[in-house]
């Protein structure tokens, strides 16, 4: 019982942080609230005794009027005050809720890349969702309401029970405190369940994502895998459904108790009352509408605190796990980070030195001592067959990922004592599945930077020969992408795709240029042609090309070839020609590929 208070009240003062932080004026609204929901059971619990005893004792008919007219316009006044109170309570509450939505945004745009791997992290972000997108924080300011209004209400009607007859009071309680004990288990079961349904619903989520999204559609009909992925969500959502059946039948019985026992309730009290009226006559009829009306304030009041306590407790919880989630620490930014800020014509070295990197679950190393230079203005060319590493070299040096021993060094500081966000802002990447966004082509090419103008769009669309797709848009840069989200959106084949991605990477005022593999949709001589293009067009930037394909190499200061989680082999395209390396035999295996095809042409 005392932890389950303690909770309670460290579940209170996280809400009140909250409030406190965002909107203090909710605080003034939620005591009147608090005042006016008591005030508004007073009337009906006094007035009407005075108004049937008149009718009963035949008494002065003025007297009725005045007490009709004092009943109806104190409810009346009390009801509007108090629904226009509760109506501006509502509206603050949903500036704590689109606040907390815009937070949790935040928190997930910007959290360490690692964590949005780890499914336990995905699963507290679902929870974190649902309290600020059910409407959680409207019912715990409700619930607060409620629970405190109740107290000093409670105090007036009991006085009134305890004065008519203690007997009435005692038997009331009894039910209430059985009720009390049928619904907190009840909840106990509701708030257990939903903390199972949140990771299956999740998976429902991203099974019916495959149905009805674009990107999967072609995967999903050309393997013929409707009825496999229809298997897999009928099975989640059978459990989904069973999980919630669980819920409905605690609410069955608890009604069914709570039935049982009102019936008694009201049998015993009705008894009570009767021989009080009829054979002691202590009370007047008005006494019997007094002791109801005090009896099913009782009740409500009652029930207000121990709901309160439950409701408060629960949905406590749920607010506690957003607030653990929106509190979860950063490493990346933790402890005090060296600003880092480099001119593009700032010279500049990074330094791998015995860097090893393991995934989480996994027995081997995805990289494993890693000793590498590059310096600015250089063009690398990174190599390798799938799963040598060359990905997982590039997320290391763009930070998304910390080396698992060793260390990188930017000009010989170690980078994780640099200020992440200025690191950040050093690089720009295309990556193999690069993602646009369903906005105009403009936004998606500035990405909000207002420094780039579209006099520089149009130089860089130039250099890269893609400003013939621009002029030939609809609205030009003010063409919106994808139509499955706007019927005027456009929609672009893989080539066009990864030019604006390509595109998008050059206008961004970095020093690092990163190209991982972005032209896998373009043939040879295409991305030969773009990477000569992007050479001509980046300046003295670090360029860094990784891919399959060995057109980039030729034109690079350095090759690096990876092979089982190491670099194999360094040089120039014209060094490792000119021995028998692995490079040498990777590229004349590709060039007598094609050189069969063309044959086979022609």
């Amino acid at each position: 019982m005392c932890a389950a208070i303690k909770r309670i009240k460290e579940n209170v003062i996280h809400i009140f942080r909250f409030i406190y932080e965002i909107e203090r004026s909710t605080f003034f609204t939620l005591s009147i609230a608090v005042i006016l929901s008591g005030l508004v059971a007073l009337p009906s619990l006094f007035l009407p005794k005075l108004i049937i005893d008149e009718f009963v004792l035949g008494k002065n008919y003025r007297n009725v009027i005045q007490y009709a007219l004092l009943y109806a316009g104190l409810t009346l006044l009390l009801n509007i005050s108090n629904q226009i109170i509760i109506s501006k309570l509502e509206k603050q509450t949903k500036t704590l809720e689109y606040e907390g939505i815009i937070r949790l945004f935040k928190k997930i745009a910007d959290m360490d890349y690692y964590m949005l791997q780890d499914a336990d992290t995905m699963d507290n972000f679902a929870k974190a969702t649902k309290c600020v997108m059910a409407q959680n924080f409207y019912l715990l300011n409700t619930s607060l309401v409620r629970f405190l209004s109740s107290i000093w209400l409670l105090v007036v009607v009991t006085g009134t029970l305890i004065l008519l007859d203690p007997k009435i009071l005692l038997i009331v309680g009894v039910v209430i405190v059985i009720n009390a004990c049928t619904n907190s288990k009840v909840n106990k079961i509701r708030y257990q369940v939903n903390n199972e349904l949140w990771p299956l619903d999740r998976r429902m989520i991203w099974f019916m994502r495959f149905a009805g999204d674009l990107k999967y559609a072609k995967d999903v009909r050309s393997n013929s895998a409707q009825d496999f992925l229809f298997s897999k969500y009928r099975k989640l959502s059978r459990d989904f459904y069973q999980l919630q059946n669980r819920i409905v039948d605690s609410d069955r019985n608890v009604k069914l108790i709570n039935f049982a026992l009102t019936s008694i309730q009201e049998l015993l009290i009705y008894l009570i009352l009767g021989f009080n009226i009829i054979i002691t006559k202590v009370f007047s009829v008005g006494d019997f509408s007094v002791v109801f009306n005090a009896m099913n304030t009782f009740k409500s009041g009652c029930s207000g605190i121990i709901d309160g306590i439950i409701e408060i407790s629960n949905r406590g919880e749920y607010f506690k796990q957003y607030l653990d989630f929106i509190n979860i620490p950063s490493t990346f930014r933790a402890g005090e980070q060296k600003k880092c800020v480099l001119a593009q014509t700032d010279n500049f070295t990074i330094e791998f030195k015995n860097v090893s990197y393991r995934y989480p679950g996994q027995e081997k190393d995805a990289l494993h001592d890693i000793n590498v230079t590059i310096r600015s203005r250089e063009k690398i060319s990174i190599v390798g067959e799938n799963g040598a590493g060359k990905t997982t070299f590039i997320k290391l040096l763009l930070r998304l990922y910390d080396p698992t021993e060793g260390a990188i060094y930017l000009n010989g500081t170690d980078i994780r004592e640099i200020d992440y966000d200025d690191y950040c802002k050093i690089f720009s990447t295309v990556f193999q599945d690069f993602n646009l966004f369903a906005l105009t082509l403009r936004e998606n090419l500035t990405l909000g930077n207002e420094e780039i103008t579209d006099r520089m769009i149009e130089a860089a669309a130039n250099k890269i020969g893609f400003m013939h797709f621009i002029d030939s848009a609809p609205r030009h840069l003010d063409t919106l992408l994808y139509s499955d989200y706007d019927k005027e959106g456009i929609d672009l084949s893989g080539g066009e795709a990864q030019k604006l991605a390509i595109l998008r990477s050059l206008l961004r005022q970095s020093n690092v240029v990163i190209l991982d593999e972005p032209t896998a949709a373009l043939d040879p001589q295409a991305e030969y042609n773009i990477y000569k293009m992007i050479d001509e067009s980046v300046g003295n930037k670090l360029m860094i090309y990784i891919s399959h394909r060995l057109a980039s190499s030729r034109f690079c200061d350095k090759i690096l070839l990876f092979a089982d989680g190491g670099i194999a082999e360094e040089g120039t395209h014209k060094d490792l020609m000119e021995v028998d390396s692995i490079y040498r035999s990777l590229f004349n295996l590709q060039a007598q590929y094609y050189i069969d095809e063309e044959v086979k042409k022609s």
